[in-house]
This record gives C-alpha cells, sequence and structure tokens, in this order.
C-alpha cells in the first residue's frame, strides 16, 4: 500500500481568499480503489493548504482544474459529515454547518478497509479451494 501512494502524483493547492479548509477526526478523503485510474487522496494540512495525491495524468489535470473555492466547500462539508467526534477550524464560521452535519456520513479508514478486502479476498480464496477439492470426503 506504502508503494502504491509513493508511485501516486503528490501536490499542494493553496487557497488565498478568506475562507479556509477545515480538518477532524477523520480528514482522509479517497477514492474506493487507489491502483484504478482516477484513484486519488485528498488531505487538508492547513487552514489554507490540500495535499493531494493522485493516480493518473487526467485525474491531476482535472483536480487542479477544478474550481479551488468550490472544491474547498465541498471538502469541508465532507470533512464534517465524516468526523466522529471532532472538528478543527480556524474560527466559528463552521460552527452551525458542524453542528447540522457532523458524523452524518462516516467513511471507513484506510485500516478498516484493508481489513474488509483482505477478508473478501480470503473467501475468494476459501471458495475457489473448495470449489476446485476432487476427494470424495464426507
Amino acid at each position: 500500500m506504502g508503494q502504491m501512494i509513493n508511485n501516486m502524483i503528490w501536490f499542494t493547492r493553496t487557497i488565498t481568499s478568506d475562507y479556509d479548509y477545515v480538518t477532524s477526526d477523520s480528514p482522509v478523503t479517497m477514492s474506493y480503489s487507489l491502483v484504478k485510474e482516477e484513484g486519488y487522496i485528498f488531505l487538508p494540512i492547513g487552514p489554507k493548504l490540500l495535499f493531494f495525491a493522485v493516480s493518473d495524468r487526467e485525474t491531476f489535470e482535472r483536480v487542479e482544474a477544478y474550481n479551488a473555492i468550490e472544491q474547498l466547500q465541498n471538502l469541508n462539508k465532507l470533512t464534517i459529515r465524516r468526523a466522529t467526534e471532532l472538528v478543527f477550524a480556524r474560527d466559528e464560521r463552521h460552527l452551525h454547518e458542524v453542528r447540522e452535519m457532523m458524523g452524518t456520513r462516516p467513511g471507513k479508514t484506510l485500516l478498516e478497509r484493508l481489513v474488509k478486502y483482505r477478508e473478501q479476498k480470503r473467501g475468494y480464496e476459501v471458495k475457489t479451494s473448495l470449489a476446485g477439492r476432487t476427494d470424495s470426503a464426507p
């Protein structure tokens, strides 16, 4: 997994307006699959700075061309919705959104997703090995 993330295209975006990014106890937003085209990771790393990692050049160009303020607002809403206990912001401007949306769309962490992937993979391997059995055990 680490090698896959290291091989992604990394970049940051700085906001130069009055808007700020929020962060939370669940700040990472990522695509369901990082290995497929359009794979991405977004992580606010400061009130004015967002980290990106994308899997391909086309996704990089699309993300970079996206309206920065609209992207910030959408990511802030998602970050607030995914938070379970904590949301961090520079000031109280986001307080209404936090009270209204916090925890309404919890996501799975990368570790939880890896565990599920391994369980599914093991289930597939078990089914495959059972389907290939040729013994006549009762």
